[in-house]
């Protein structure tokens, strides 16, 4: 009687050791394969991560290139308005230097003219007096006589000053007219590269 019970003791004991065993080695594998997955899981979530940041970094590069561009063709643009407001800024000085210049010469020409007149005046005078002492003429005829020749004088002395205004005139028409062409030029051609930016 007691063989039995100890041998069905016995294989109860051998049984809840292997079933024990067996529930340890299938947990152990549990675990082992959860480490293996949340292995997997973080190596997949670092690659991720990785590809994020790299994704993230070369579209910041993108970002800051397409800045940089954008900026130095701003800049590029400010240079050349600076450089045309310059030159404009040169060619308004050097007109203003050429008007005052003329203004000089048309005040130094004026009072060149008003010495003239005067010194005709004295010139007309003392002749109107001589005339009259040598060769005994009324005083009209000899106001006539002299007006004559001053008459022609005159008149040699205003086509001379006609030309003179008239080439000076013409000079600065020409350096007028070269410096609009220059400007309308300059105009089409900022225009032109602005329309091409744009």
């Amino acid at each position: 009687m007691n063989n039995p019970i100890v041998i069905a003791l016995i294989a109860a004991l051998i049984g809840a050791a292997i079933g024990f065993f067996i529930r340890h080695y299938i947990l152990m594998q549990a675990i082992k394969n959860e480490k293996i997955q949340a292995g997997q899981i973080t190596n997949a979530a670092k690659e991720e991560a990785r590809e994020i940041e790299l994704e993230a970094k070369n579209r910041a590069i993108e970002i800051r290139e397409t800045v940089d561009e954008e900026l130095d063709r701003r800049r590029q643009e400010l240079n050349k308005e600076d450089d045309r407001l310059q030159r404009r800024r040169s060619e308004l000085d050097s007109l203003s230097d050429r008007v005052e210049k003329r203004e000089q010469r048309l005040n130094k020409r004026q009072s060149s003219m008003d010495r003239r007149a005067n010194e005709i005046d004295t010139l007309y005078n003392d002749a109107l007096e001589k005339l009259q002492t040598i060769s005994n003429m009324t005083t009209d005829e000899a106001r006539t006589v002299l007006l004559q020749e001053v008459e022609k004088e005159a008149r040699a002395d205003m086509a001379r000053v006609m030309r003179q205004i008239e080439a000076e005139a013409r000079e600065e028409g020409e350096k007028r007219a070269r410096n609009l062409i220059s400007l309308a030029i300059q105009r089409v051609a900022s225009e032109h590269v602005s329309d091409i930016t744009t």
